[in-house]
């Protein structure tokens, strides 16, 4: 083969490389973009400051950085949630049960509007410990809250010595144990006879009651759906 047929092979050969090069370079970019989006979102979200809506501790918030995992309940939800809430319950001097309480917002938001106790139930002790440096940050008496590790199933199937006037339920959407939780609260009798539960889950997962139970109000977000359940007059 002559000098002239191999260079002219070799210009053919690196201008099919550069042109791969080309080609694949906008998709490399992109998933970098990519990579780089969902970095800075999961940093935003994880250390997006857990706020205190309305009540006594009205905007009170504390910046620490969630823990991995966890899911906290939006401003915008949990807002329309309470002022639902506030029109099925009176809010002072109740007592209230946050399980999978997570960032433990909805139990803190209920201490603000005048619960005088909450129980946050979840079995990561990272979130407890977030729970009690929240409630020491804004100084909330130790005898108005307790935080317990352990499964949800496992605690509520256990042998209580209290009842709560307002359950929250918000356990991880893929678990999607919701009906089974709000039934151990009924079934268990841990409930007050005018308590209500507000339970959270995936517009995906039904809901299925004992008769003598109803759903009050029903709100869906996007993809996420609440119910308000109490016991029927």
């Amino acid at each position: 083969m002559s000098a002239d047929l191999m260079h002219s092979d070799n210009i053919r050969h690196n201008s099919t490389t550069e042109q791969r090069s080309i080609v694949h370079a906008p998709h490399i970019f992109i998933r970098l973009c990519l990579v780089l989006l969902y970095r800075i979102s999961r940093n935003i979200f994880c250390c997006s400051p857990m706020r205190i809506i309305s009540g006594k501790y009205k905007g009170r918030r504390f910046d620490k950085r969630l823990p991995n995992g966890i899911r906290p309940t939006t401003d915008s939800i949990k807002e329309t949630v309470f002022n639902i809430l506030s029109n099925l319950i009176e809010f002072d001097d109740i007592s209230v049960c946050d399980i999978f309480a997570g960032s433990g917002g909805l139990g803190f938001e209920s201490i603000s509007r005048g619960a005088t106790f909450c129980t946050f139930v979840d079995k990561s002790s990272k979130a407890l410990r977030y729970i009690d440096e929240f409630a020491k940050y804004i100084r909330i008496d130790k005898a108005n809250y307790e935080c317990i590790k352990s499964d949800t199933m496992k605690y509520l199937r256990q042998e209580q010595n209290m009842t709560y006037d307002a359950f929250f339920v918000d356990p991880p959407y893929d678990l999607r144990i919701g009906d089974t939780v709000v039934n151990a609260i009924i079934d268990n009798g841990l409930l007050t006879d005018n308590g209500i539960i507000v339970a959270e889950s995936a517009t995906t997962d039904g809901l299925v009651l004992p008769e003598n139970y109803e759903i009050f109000h029903h709100k869906i977000f996007g993809t996420t759906q609440v119910h308000f359940i109490g016991k029927k007059e």
